[in-house]
C-alpha cells in the first residue's frame, strides 16, 4: 500500500530502481557511491581473457574487447551472444562478459548519457547474467560464476564472493 508522508509528495521521474534482496551494508553503499562518483571501474581479465562486468553508468567497449551476454542456458552449457565490440556503447546496468587479451587491465568509464546505442538494443535481449554493483556472495549451489582460468561458468560448489561491479 502506498502512503503519503509529509506535505511534499514526490513529483518527477525515477530513472532507475534496484531491488537488493538484502539489507545493504555501509560498505555496500560506500562502494556504490564511490563508483558513481569516480565514474570508472578497473577490471583485469583472467588467464582466459574473460572478465564479468556490470557498471552503473553508460560506457563503451574498450579497444580490443568484445562484450557478450548469456542468451541461453542448457543442461550442460551456456550460450554466449556477442552484443558489442570495440567502441560500441553499453547502457548502464547491463551485465556482460568481456573478452580481450589474457591478464589485461582495462577501465570502463562513464560517457555522456545522451549517446545513443548504435548496436542492438541490449535491454530487450535475453540475458541470464545478473549484475551486482556491490560485492555479492553466491551461496553454494545457487549461482554460476566465471573462473579466471578456462572459459566456462561454474556452479558455486562453496560460497563464492564476487567483486563489486561484476555479474554471475
Amino acid at each position: 500500500n502506498a502512503t503519503k508522508v509529509g506535505n511534499y509528495p514526490y513529483m518527477g521521474n525515477v530513472a532507475m530502481v534496484r531491488v537488493w534482496g538484502k539489507a545493504l551494508t555501509e560498505e555496500d553503499v560506500k562502494q556504490m557511491y564511490n563508483v558513481t562518483q569516480n565514474k570508472q571501474v578497473a577490471f583485469t581479465t583472467g588467464g582466459n581473457g574473460y572478465a564479468t562486468c556490470c557498471v552503473p553508468f553508460v560506457t563503451s567497449v574498450p579497444n580490443g574487447f568484445t562484450a557478450y551476454v548469456v542468451s541461453e542456458i542448457t543442461n550442460t552449457s551456456i550460450v554466449l551472444k556477442e552484443v558489442a565490440s570495440s567502441g560500441d556503447i553499453l547502457p548502464q546496468g547491463i551485465p556482460v562478459i568481456m573478452k580481450g587479451e589474457a591478464r589485461s587491465n582495462f577501465t570502463l568509464s562513464a560517457i555522456d548519457q545522451s549517446t545513443e546505442c548504435t548496436n542492438t538494443d541490449l535491454t530487450s535481449l535475453p540475458n541470464y547474467l545478473i549484475g551486482s554493483y556491490c560485492q555479492k556472495t553466491i551461496t553454494t549451489g545457487t549461482g554460476f560464476y566465471l573462473k579466471t582460468t578456462g572459459n566456462s561458468m561454474y556452479r558455486a560448489a562453496t560460497d563464492y564472493t564476487l567483486p563489486a561491479c561484476s555479474c554471475y
